[in-house]
């Protein structure tokens, strides 16, 4: 999940949890301090408000503007509370310098800066307009205590939007760090098994009765874990590495895919490449694997690949498993042929080995 739909996830709890303070306190509050029933009607007012934006929001396509609508409600919801309760002395307006942060967290950190500027402007209106605005139930304070308070709230408020800014910047940044931890394999720094898989998935889904080919091999390294117990740990990482370099230096670009499928095992995904174009490939690929030389402690260390692949037309591919399964069948087979193989997936049947029909 990147940073814009974590944003617009954040937004929907947010509405929620708007709503149930709203109605909590809409209840809770004349227990406590007596108040004029015009707040009564503007805490329900603003309960339905908020409780019908979060049920828009929960059953309907997230959108990138939908956090810019949690800060324009709020601000909409807050701003004439402040106004008709007292202004500067108003029990409500200690929740102003809450409003930058909340904003950079769950809009962006520009929208969050174009709001503080409109509450700053708004916090100097409300000192400058003091004596003519409602005091319902402002607290009575002295004019020093006035100045000092709208100082302070002024302050509080430029603290905010600079707390939330740095805090904005280190989200996406960590954020940044997570997605691509998320897209490449720490190791071999090609794609990893989800992010290949993803592709994969949505090439198919986006074919749309396509005619041109799709080509899907698995690549495994034969006998890693022997590899791996005989030379160390160590020198199956660098066996890794390298194989993946070889495999990126055979494809032919950013229109192809390649991932780390399991411990040993590597995922391709070639567009337009045909059955016979797809062996001469892996069959290359197999050949360079076999001439790879590693050099551990001193010895040199040779290794091999089997490799499974499926070729079909586009219009003839209906999922990702079914790619897969055949792709793995056909691996399967030339393990069991002798291993350092190339396979096709009609080659297996042949063999004798299970593919799902295609």
């Amino acid at each position: 999940m990147n940073m814009d739909k974590v944003r617009q996830k954040m937004t929907e709890k947010s509405f929620l949890l708007l709503f149930l303070l709203i109605v909590v306190v809409t209840i809770v509050r004349p227990f406590f301090i007596p108040q004029d029933i015009l707040f009564t009607y503007y805490g329900i007012g603003s309960g339905v408000v908020t409780g019908v934006i979060y049920l828009y929001l929960a059953n309907t396509p997230s959108h990138n503007w939908h956090p810019y609508l949690f800060a324009l409600v709020s601000l909409c919801l807050l701003l004439p509370l402040i106004v008709i309760s007292g202004g500067i002395n108003s029990h409500f307006v200690t929740l102003l310098p809450l409003m930058p942060v909340l904003f950079c967290i769950i809009a962006s950190r520009r929208v969050a800066q174009v709001f503080t500027a409109m509450l700053l402007i708004y916090i100097a209106m409300l000192y400058l307009f003091d004596d003519i605005l409602p005091k319902f139930e402002a607290v009575q304070l002295s004019a020093e205590a006035n100045d000092m308070r709208a100082l302070w709230l002024f302050l509080a408020c430029l603290l905010g939007i600079l707390f939330g800014s740095e805090f904005d910047k280190m989200s996406r940044a960590l954020g940044t760090k997570l997605l691509e931890s998320n897209l490449k394999d720490e190791l071999t720094g090609v794609s990893t098994r989800i992010n290949v898989l993803d592709d994969l998935e949505n090439r198919i889904e986006l074919s749309d009765g396509n005619q041109d080919w799709m080509s899907v091999f698995i690549v495994d390294i034969d006998e890693f874990k022997q590899l791996n117990d005989s030379y160390g740990r160590q020198t199956g990482d660098t066996c890794l590495q390298q194989v993946a370099r070889l495999i990126q230096l055979s494809v032919r670009g950013k229109g192809d895919l390649v991932g780390r499928y399991g411990d040993e095992e590597f995922l391709i995904v070639l567009e337009d490449v045909d059955q016979s174009a797809a062996h001469r490939i892996a069959e290359k690929l197999r050949t360079l694997v076999e001439e790879l030389e590693i050099i551990s402690e001193g010895e040199r260390v040779k290794i091999s690949a089997t490799i499974g692949y499926c070729s079909l037309p586009l219009d003839q591919i209906h999922s990702t498993e079914q790619m897969l399964q055949a792709a793995d069948s056909a691996l399967i087979a030339g393990k069991t042929a002798g291993r350092n193989q190339v396979v096709g997936a009609d080659q297996a049947m042949v063999m004798g080995s299970v593919v799902v029909n295609s």
